[in-house]
C-alpha cells in the first residue's frame, strides 16, 4: 500500500489504467483526461511515432477499453498537437489543439462534429 501525504490528507493508492502502448488499449505520452458520463473516460495521447501516435483513447474507469479515435493532420477530426480535453453535459467532447489553434468538436458517439474554432473565432 501507497500513502501519499499533501496539504495535510492522506491518500490510499487505488489502481492504474492502461499501460504503455502506440495503440490500442494502452497510452502514448498521454497529456489530458476528462471523465463523462457512466464512468467513461477520454485520454488524450500525443505520441511522437507511428500513425497512432496522436489519438483520444476511450475506456472505463475499471479499465474496459472501448476504442479510440482521432489521427495526426490537418483535416476535420484530425489534430497535431493536442493540449486538452473536455466533455460537456450532452456528451460533446472538445479537444484543443494548440499547433492548429481550433477545437474540434465530436458528438457522443465519437464522430466528427464538423465544429472547429480557429485562433479568431472563426467558425469553420
Amino acid at each position: 500500500m501507497h500513502l501519499i501525504k499533501t496539504n495535510n490528507r492522506i491518500f490510499r493508492y487505488s489502481h492504474t489504467i492502461g499501460s504503455q502502448s502506440p495503440g490500442g488499449p494502452g497510452f502514448r505520452y498521454p497529456v489530458d483526461l476528462a471523465l463523462a458520463k457512466d464512468d467513461i473516460i477520454y485520454v488524450v495521447n500525443r505520441g511522437h511515432d507511428g500513425e497512432e501516435a496522436h489519438r483520444i483513447s476511450v475506456l472505463t474507469t475499471d479499465s474496459k477499453y472501448i476504442g479510440q479515435f482521432g489521427s495526426n493532420g490537418e483535416a476535420d477530426g484530425q489534430f497535431i498537437w493536442p493540449v486538452a480535453i473536455a466533455v460537456d453535459k450532452n456528451g460533446l467532447v472538445y479537444l484543443a489543439d494548440e499547433w492548429l489553434n481550433r477545437i474540434s468538436v465530436y458528438d457522443c458517439n465519437v464522430d466528427f462534429g464538423g465544429l472547429d474554432f480557429e485562433q479568431k473565432n472563426f467558425l469553420f
